[in-house]
């Protein structure tokens, strides 16, 4: 559906009435397009499409990542524990890409580091996840490892509230 508003004229005053400040600017109209979800049996041809952005904090993302660079023995094992979901906990694919192999070459108890994984991604993983520059700029998305505890809460906080934006969507 389509609303019409008119800005710069209160609801009391004609159309056709000027401004009551020269200063004011000459009414001009707005049009509000409103979309909603359509129902199940109705054509949704020629609809405008709108996508959501769901929750999430990829500076926080970022930061249990950086935090894993900086101190993998001790942030890692604290970072697979509390981050249940795997994965599916990181919102950006970048962020899932990086944390599958971090957790793939910890299993293989490899060394983790910026150049180790590097070595692991595919030229093409090495281009999603932004590049080297991104890869190697990572550390420094957090000050210390310190607040590993912090950023995993807001990482898991936006999961979850996806998760809800989702079971609510499906019903």
């Amino acid at each position: 559906s389509s609303l019409t508003w008119f800005r710069g004229k209160s609801p009391t005053r004609k159309a056709n009435q000027r401004p009551h400040h020269p200063a004011h600017h000459p009414i001009r109209k707005l049009q509000i397009v409103i979309v909603t979800k359509p129902s199940r049996t109705s054509n949704t041809a020629g609809m405008p499409k709108t996508e959501k952005l769901l929750p999430h904090d990829p500076a926080a993302e970022a930061a249990v990542l950086a935090c894993i660079l900086l101190a993998p023995e001790s942030c890692l094992p604290e970072a697979v524990q509390k981050l249940k979901p795997g994965a599916d906990a990181f919102y950006e694919q970048k962020h899932k890409t990086l944390w599958k192999v971090i957790t793939q070459m910890w299993d293989s108890r490899e060394a983790i580091d910026v150049i180790t994984i590097r070595s692991r991604l595919t030229q093409q993983e090495l281009q999603d996840v932004g590049g080297m520059s991104y890869l190697a700029a990572l550390p420094d998305a957090t000050p210390s490892a310190t607040n590993l505890s912090h950023y995993i809460a807001l990482v898991l906080e936006r999961y979850e509230l996806r998760r809800l934006v989702q079971i609510g969507t499906d019903i």
